[in-house]
């Protein structure tokens, strides 16, 4: 499996540099659904 340059040894995240990278066009689209009671949605 590759290593991903955003984890380090430990496993935490840090940041990355990516001045360098080439501009991209990119899409992302999400979805989710939220289940709550009637009076949580009325407040």
């Amino acid at each position: 499996m590759s290593q991903l340059t955003h984890i380090n040894a430990a496993g935490e995240a840090h940041m990355v540099d990516v001045s360098a990278k080439a501009e991209t066009v990119r899409e992302a689209r999400a979805e989710a659904f939220v289940t709550m009671r009637s009076e949580t949605l009325a407040r």
